[in-house]
Protein backbone atom coordinates (compact mmCIF):
# COMPACT_ATOMS: atom_id res chain seq x y z
CA UNK A 1 0.00 0.00 0.00
CA UNK A 2 1.62 3.46 -0.83
CA UNK A 3 1.43 6.11 1.82
CA UNK A 4 0.36 9.44 1.08
CA UNK A 5 2.57 12.36 2.47
CA UNK A 6 0.44 15.23 3.44
CA UNK A 7 1.97 18.74 1.82
CA UNK A 8 3.22 21.03 4.46
CA UNK A 9 0.27 23.34 5.74
CA UNK A 10 0.27 26.41 4.29
CA UNK A 11 2.31 29.55 6.29
CA UNK A 12 0.11 32.74 6.65
CA UNK A 13 1.15 35.85 4.41
CA UNK A 14 1.62 37.76 7.92
CA UNK A 15 3.25 35.62 9.78
CA UNK A 16 6.52 36.24 11.64
CA UNK A 17 8.00 33.16 9.85
CA UNK A 18 11.36 34.11 8.34
CA UNK A 19 11.98 34.71 4.15
CA UNK A 20 12.97 31.22 3.69
CA UNK A 21 9.81 29.64 4.96
CA UNK A 22 7.53 32.36 3.38
CA UNK A 23 9.11 30.97 -0.15
CA UNK A 24 8.06 27.63 0.24
CA UNK A 25 4.07 28.76 0.04
CA UNK A 26 2.63 26.57 -2.32
CA UNK A 27 2.79 27.87 -5.82
CA UNK A 28 -0.54 27.97 -5.74
CA UNK A 29 -2.00 29.30 -2.62
CA UNK A 30 -4.39 31.88 -2.77
CA UNK A 31 -3.59 35.46 -1.62
CA UNK A 32 -6.04 35.61 0.54
CA UNK A 33 -9.16 38.06 0.72
CA UNK A 34 -6.86 40.49 2.52
CA UNK A 35 -5.04 41.39 -0.80
CA UNK A 36 -6.92 43.66 -3.92
CA UNK A 37 -7.57 41.69 -6.83
CA UNK A 38 -4.86 41.63 -9.70
CA UNK A 39 -4.88 45.37 -11.69
CA UNK A 40 -7.52 47.22 -9.46
CA UNK A 41 -5.80 49.94 -8.33
CA UNK A 42 -8.95 51.14 -6.16
CA UNK A 43 -8.16 50.26 -3.15
CA UNK A 44 -5.80 50.65 -0.75
CA UNK A 45 -4.15 47.17 1.11
CA UNK A 46 -6.41 45.35 3.30
CA UNK A 47 -7.15 47.86 5.79
CA UNK A 48 -8.98 49.64 2.43
CA UNK A 49 -11.09 47.07 0.66
CA UNK A 50 -11.66 47.13 -3.02
CA UNK A 51 -14.06 50.17 -4.49
CA UNK A 52 -12.84 52.57 -1.58
CA UNK A 53 -10.62 55.55 -1.81
CA UNK A 54 -7.23 55.39 -0.14
CA UNK A 55 -6.82 58.66 2.20
CA UNK A 56 -3.81 60.17 1.38
CA UNK A 57 -1.46 62.06 3.41
CA UNK A 58 -1.58 66.15 3.16
CA UNK A 59 1.56 67.85 2.63
CA UNK A 60 2.79 69.96 5.47
CA UNK A 61 2.34 73.06 3.88
CA UNK A 62 5.89 75.70 4.82
CA UNK A 63 5.44 78.15 6.54
CA UNK A 64 4.51 81.38 5.04
CA UNK A 65 7.53 84.06 3.92
CA UNK A 66 6.77 87.70 4.99
CA UNK A 67 9.44 90.56 3.76
CA UNK A 68 10.08 93.55 4.72
CA UNK A 69 10.38 96.94 2.63
CA UNK A 70 14.06 96.21 2.19
CA UNK A 71 13.71 92.71 0.21
CA UNK A 72 14.92 90.06 2.83
CA UNK A 73 12.41 87.16 3.24
CA UNK A 74 12.48 85.66 6.79
CA UNK A 75 10.53 82.73 7.43
CA UNK A 76 7.67 82.80 9.83
CA UNK A 77 7.44 79.87 12.58
CA UNK A 78 6.33 79.40 15.59
CA UNK A 79 7.45 81.70 18.46
CA UNK A 80 10.15 83.30 16.24
CA UNK A 81 9.34 87.01 15.16
CA UNK A 82 11.08 88.18 11.66
CA UNK A 83 13.24 91.01 12.77
CA UNK A 84 11.69 94.33 11.35
CA UNK A 85 8.26 92.38 9.62
CA UNK A 86 4.88 92.81 10.20
CA UNK A 87 4.40 91.69 13.87
CA UNK A 88 7.52 93.34 15.09
CA UNK A 89 5.92 96.55 16.57
CA UNK A 90 6.52 97.44 19.80
CA UNK A 91 4.44 99.56 22.46
CA UNK A 92 7.08 102.59 22.51
CA UNK A 93 9.53 103.22 19.40
CA UNK A 94 11.94 103.48 22.55
CA UNK A 95 11.08 100.51 23.89
CA UNK A 96 13.55 97.58 23.31
CA UNK A 97 12.66 93.78 23.43
CA UNK A 98 13.55 93.40 26.71
CA UNK A 99 11.09 96.24 28.05
CA UNK A 100 14.12 99.14 28.44
CA UNK A 101 12.79 102.69 27.32
CA UNK A 102 15.71 104.97 25.88
CA UNK A 103 16.10 108.54 25.15
CA UNK A 104 17.06 108.46 21.63
CA UNK A 105 15.58 109.83 18.31
CA UNK A 106 13.09 106.87 17.32
CA UNK A 107 14.09 108.03 13.77
CA UNK A 108 17.49 106.32 14.01
CA UNK A 109 17.75 102.88 12.57
CA UNK A 110 20.74 100.11 12.33
CA UNK A 111 20.82 98.46 8.90
CA UNK A 112 22.18 94.93 8.99
CA UNK A 113 23.46 93.75 5.64
CA UNK A 114 22.80 89.98 4.95
CA UNK A 115 25.09 88.38 2.12
CA UNK A 116 24.09 84.70 0.72
CA UNK A 117 25.95 82.50 3.48
CA UNK A 118 25.87 85.48 6.23
CA UNK A 119 24.61 83.74 9.72
CA UNK A 120 24.80 86.10 12.72
CA UNK A 121 22.22 89.12 11.19
CA UNK A 122 20.08 87.65 13.72
CA UNK A 123 22.23 87.84 16.56
CA UNK A 124 23.28 91.17 15.48
CA UNK A 125 19.61 92.10 15.71
CA UNK A 126 19.09 90.61 18.98
CA UNK A 127 22.03 92.43 20.62
CA UNK A 128 21.15 95.90 19.38
CA UNK A 129 17.34 95.50 20.03
CA UNK A 130 18.64 94.83 23.47
CA UNK A 131 20.56 97.80 23.60
CA UNK A 132 17.19 99.56 22.72
CA UNK A 133 18.09 100.24 19.18
CA UNK A 134 15.80 99.73 15.89
CA UNK A 135 17.35 97.43 13.00
CA UNK A 136 16.34 96.51 9.72
CA UNK A 137 17.31 93.91 8.05
CA UNK A 138 19.21 94.81 4.34
CA UNK A 139 19.69 91.91 1.32
CA UNK A 140 22.85 92.52 -0.56
CA UNK A 141 20.71 93.04 -3.94
CA UNK A 142 19.45 96.17 -2.52
CA UNK A 143 20.75 99.29 -4.04
CA UNK A 144 19.46 102.41 -1.42
CA UNK A 145 19.84 102.61 1.93
CA UNK A 146 17.54 105.52 2.10
CA UNK A 147 16.20 106.07 6.06
CA UNK A 148 19.50 104.03 6.93
CA UNK A 149 21.97 105.81 9.72
CA UNK A 150 24.09 103.34 10.06
CA UNK A 151 25.32 99.84 8.58
CA UNK A 152 26.88 96.69 10.24
CA UNK A 153 27.98 93.80 7.82
CA UNK A 154 27.85 90.37 10.15
CA UNK A 155 29.85 87.29 10.41
CA UNK A 156 29.23 84.34 8.44
CA UNK A 157 30.25 83.06 5.64
CA UNK A 158 29.14 85.74 2.05
CA UNK A 159 28.96 83.53 -0.57
CA UNK A 160 30.57 80.65 0.59
CA UNK A 161 33.98 82.25 1.22
CA UNK A 162 35.06 81.62 -2.56
CA UNK A 163 37.79 82.82 -4.19
CA UNK A 164 38.77 84.72 -0.74
CA UNK A 165 36.90 85.82 1.62
CA UNK A 166 34.89 88.84 1.20
CA UNK A 167 35.64 88.62 -2.79
CA UNK A 168 32.97 88.33 -3.73
CA UNK A 169 30.69 89.94 -1.24
CA UNK A 170 32.65 93.15 -2.62
CA UNK A 171 31.05 93.64 -5.51
CA UNK A 172 27.47 93.43 -3.83
CA UNK A 173 25.23 96.15 -5.71
CA UNK A 174 24.61 97.18 -1.99
CA UNK A 175 28.41 98.20 -1.46
CA UNK A 176 28.00 100.95 -2.96
CA UNK A 177 25.44 102.57 -0.92
CA UNK A 178 27.71 101.39 2.01
CA UNK A 179 30.40 103.51 0.74
CA UNK A 180 27.95 106.37 -0.07
CA UNK A 181 26.81 106.39 3.48
CA UNK A 182 30.50 105.97 4.63
CA UNK A 183 31.69 108.83 2.52
CA UNK A 184 28.86 110.82 4.48
CA UNK A 185 30.63 110.06 8.02
CA UNK A 186 28.01 107.54 9.10
CA UNK A 187 29.14 104.83 10.75
CA UNK A 188 29.66 101.30 9.56
CA UNK A 189 30.65 98.57 10.98
CA UNK A 190 32.00 95.26 9.95
CA UNK A 191 32.10 92.07 12.37
CA UNK A 192 34.33 88.82 11.54
CA UNK A 193 33.88 88.51 8.05
CA UNK A 194 31.73 91.48 7.20
CA UNK A 195 35.31 92.84 8.50
CA UNK A 196 36.62 90.81 5.89
CA UNK A 197 34.33 92.70 3.12
CA UNK A 198 35.21 95.66 4.07
CA UNK A 199 38.93 95.60 3.57
CA UNK A 200 37.79 94.10 0.51
CA UNK A 201 35.88 96.77 -0.69
CA UNK A 202 38.66 98.87 0.46
CA UNK A 203 36.90 100.84 2.84
CA UNK A 204 39.11 99.54 5.62
CA UNK A 205 42.99 99.33 5.04
CA UNK A 206 45.08 95.55 5.12
CA UNK A 207 43.58 92.39 4.87
CA UNK A 208 42.93 88.75 6.49
CA UNK A 209 44.60 85.04 6.09
CA UNK A 210 43.96 82.17 7.57
CA UNK A 211 45.21 81.99 11.28
CA UNK A 212 48.74 81.00 11.92
CA UNK A 213 47.81 77.30 12.87
CA UNK A 214 45.65 76.82 10.32
CA UNK A 215 42.78 76.08 12.67
CA UNK A 216 39.02 77.35 13.34
CA UNK A 217 39.35 79.34 16.59
CA UNK A 218 36.43 79.50 18.89
CA UNK A 219 36.94 80.61 22.20
CA UNK A 220 36.71 83.90 24.30
CA UNK A 221 39.43 85.80 23.56
CA UNK A 222 41.24 89.09 25.61
CA UNK A 223 41.46 92.61 23.39
CA UNK A 224 42.56 95.95 25.22
CA UNK A 225 41.29 98.96 24.04
CA UNK A 226 43.97 100.99 21.76
CA UNK A 227 41.96 104.34 21.25
CA UNK A 228 38.21 105.46 22.18
CA UNK A 229 38.40 107.24 18.74
CA UNK A 230 36.19 105.62 16.82
CA UNK A 231 32.01 104.28 16.56
CA UNK A 232 33.52 100.86 18.17
CA UNK A 233 35.09 102.02 21.00
CA UNK A 234 34.16 105.80 22.38
CA UNK A 235 32.20 104.17 25.36
CA UNK A 236 35.48 102.22 26.39
CA UNK A 237 38.25 103.66 28.16
CA UNK A 238 41.94 103.14 27.02
CA UNK A 239 43.65 100.00 28.39
CA UNK A 240 40.18 98.61 29.70
CA UNK A 241 40.40 94.79 28.39
CA UNK A 242 37.18 92.92 27.57
CA UNK A 243 36.48 89.17 26.75
CA UNK A 244 35.37 88.34 23.76
CA UNK A 245 34.14 85.29 21.46
CA UNK A 246 36.66 84.75 18.76
CA UNK A 247 35.16 82.62 15.92
CA UNK A 248 37.08 82.34 12.51
CA UNK A 249 39.62 80.65 10.26
CA UNK A 250 40.75 83.31 8.46
CA UNK A 251 41.23 86.16 11.37
CA UNK A 252 44.55 86.64 10.75
CA UNK A 253 44.84 90.37 10.02
CA UNK A 254 48.17 92.10 8.16
CA UNK A 255 48.60 95.50 7.56
CA UNK A 256 49.97 95.14 4.04
CA UNK A 257 52.08 98.10 4.67
CA UNK A 258 49.53 100.50 4.98
CA UNK A 259 48.82 102.82 7.53
CA UNK A 260 46.53 101.58 10.50
CA UNK A 261 44.76 102.93 13.21
CA UNK A 262 44.62 100.20 15.29
CA UNK A 263 41.44 99.51 18.33
CA UNK A 264 41.94 96.28 19.69
CA UNK A 265 44.62 94.39 20.10
CA UNK A 266 44.71 90.78 21.40
CA UNK A 267 46.27 90.21 25.08
CA UNK A 268 46.44 88.10 27.95
CA UNK A 269 43.51 88.66 30.99
CA UNK A 270 46.14 92.02 32.43
CA UNK A 271 46.03 93.42 29.22
CA UNK A 272 49.81 91.85 28.61
CA UNK A 273 50.72 91.89 24.54
CA UNK A 274 52.64 87.95 24.31
CA UNK A 275 53.03 85.61 21.32
CA UNK A 276 50.78 83.33 23.11
CA UNK A 277 47.88 85.54 23.81
CA UNK A 278 47.63 86.03 20.07
CA UNK A 279 44.96 83.63 18.98
CA UNK A 280 45.42 83.60 15.29
CA UNK A 281 48.96 85.24 14.71
CA UNK A 282 47.83 88.79 13.70
CA UNK A 283 50.70 91.35 12.66
CA UNK A 284 51.00 93.45 15.83
CA UNK A 285 48.14 91.34 17.28
CA UNK A 286 45.64 93.45 15.88
CA UNK A 287 41.56 92.95 16.67
CA UNK A 288 40.06 95.74 15.34
CA UNK A 289 41.07 98.96 13.15
CA UNK A 290 39.41 102.21 11.82
CA UNK A 291 39.81 104.12 9.09
CA UNK A 292 41.21 107.75 9.70
CA UNK A 293 37.61 109.60 10.59
CA UNK A 294 36.76 106.44 12.32
CA UNK A 295 33.38 106.00 11.12
CA UNK A 296 34.62 102.76 9.76
CA UNK A 297 35.64 100.19 11.91
CA UNK A 298 35.93 96.30 11.46
CA UNK A 299 36.86 93.35 14.13
CA UNK A 300 37.01 89.81 13.98
CA UNK A 301 35.71 89.32 17.93
CA UNK A 302 31.52 88.78 17.86
CA UNK A 303 30.55 91.17 20.19
CA UNK A 304 27.24 90.40 19.85
CA UNK A 305 27.81 87.42 21.52
CA UNK A 306 28.96 89.08 24.80
CA UNK A 307 26.25 90.85 25.81
CA UNK A 308 23.88 88.84 28.17
CA UNK A 309 25.22 87.22 31.75
CA UNK A 310 24.70 83.39 30.19
CA UNK A 311 27.19 84.25 27.64
CA UNK A 312 29.76 84.32 29.84
CA UNK A 313 30.57 88.31 29.35
CA UNK A 314 28.71 91.57 28.65
CA UNK A 315 31.83 92.73 27.49
CA UNK A 316 30.47 93.41 24.39
CA UNK A 317 27.35 95.81 25.37
CA UNK A 318 30.37 98.51 25.68
CA UNK A 319 31.75 98.24 21.72
CA UNK A 320 27.78 97.84 20.55
CA UNK A 321 26.87 100.63 22.63
CA UNK A 322 29.56 102.50 21.17
CA UNK A 323 28.26 102.11 17.81
CA UNK A 324 24.44 103.47 19.02
CA UNK A 325 26.36 106.40 20.72
CA UNK A 326 28.16 106.73 17.32
CA UNK A 327 24.73 107.28 15.15
CA UNK A 328 22.78 109.89 17.81
CA UNK A 329 26.24 111.88 17.41
CA UNK A 330 26.06 112.09 13.71
CA UNK A 331 24.23 115.17 12.65
CA UNK A 332 20.91 114.60 10.66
Amino acid sequence: MRSVTAPPPAIPRHSSASPADRSRTAPDESPGDDYPPAGDCRSGGRHHPAGTRRPRLRRRRRGSRQSNHRGVFARARPGVRAVGGAGHVREDARQSRHGELRDRDPRLSIGIITFPGTNCERDVAYAFEALGADTEQVWHRETSLDGIDGVVLPGGFAHGDYLRTGAIARFSPVMAAVEKLAAEGRPVLGICNGFQVLCEAGLLPGGLIANRDLRFICRPVHVRVQSPDSILTRAARPGQVLTIPLNSYEGNYITGGDAVRVMLRYTDAAGTLSDAANPNGSEGAIAAVANTAGNVAGLMPHPERAIEDFMGSTDGRILLESFVASLEAVPA
